[in-house]
């Protein structure tokens, strides 16, 4: 079975590795490799990690990204100091879904922990529970997986 939306002339199930045989994979980074330049600054904003507090349990259940008007009323909701230079304003509607994204992935996998799950991806150091192994290698449609995971 393939997630939603795949192609599958273009992604199929290869043959599979016995030793991951009953093991929970998953295959993903925490971020997309360029959200430090996208985001810089935002991460240092104790105002931007308030709106993202505030935006994420709407942001699961509605599964839409906040709107600039959304913002800025929540910006006076929480009577927070508008110091957003126009650019980093302008990526909060994006800044604000790329966090409850990554909250969002790092509940689920730490929720898996206990049947010690195997994460291939990059960054996920300090993010995850000890019970979690983690493999630096990246899996994608050409490649298998490499590294092999110590199991």
């Amino acid at each position: 079975m393939l997630p939603l939306a795949t192609n599958p002339e273009m992604f199929c199930p290869g043959e599979g590795d016995e030793k991951l045989e009953g093991r929970i994979v998953y295959v993903g980074s925490p971020g997309f490799g360029n959200e430090e330049k996208y985001f810089s600054g935002l991460d240092k904003n104790h105002a931007a990690k308030d709106l993202c507090k505030y935006f994420e349990e709407k942001l699961f259940s509605k599964r839409k990204i906040p709107t600039l008007n959304e913002i800025h009323s929540a910006i006076n909701n929480l009577n927070i100091t508008n110091n957003f230079t126009k650019a980093e304003f302008e990526r909060l509607p994006a800044y604000t879904m790329y966090k409850a994204n990554l909250n969002y992935r790092i509940k689920a996998l730490n929720e898996l922990a206990d049947l010690n799950p195997i994460v291939y991806g990059e960054g996920w150091g300090g993010l995850l529970s000890d019970n979690i192994v983690t493999c630096a290698g990246t899996r994608n449609s050409y490649t298998r997986i490499s590294p092999s995971p110590p199991l």
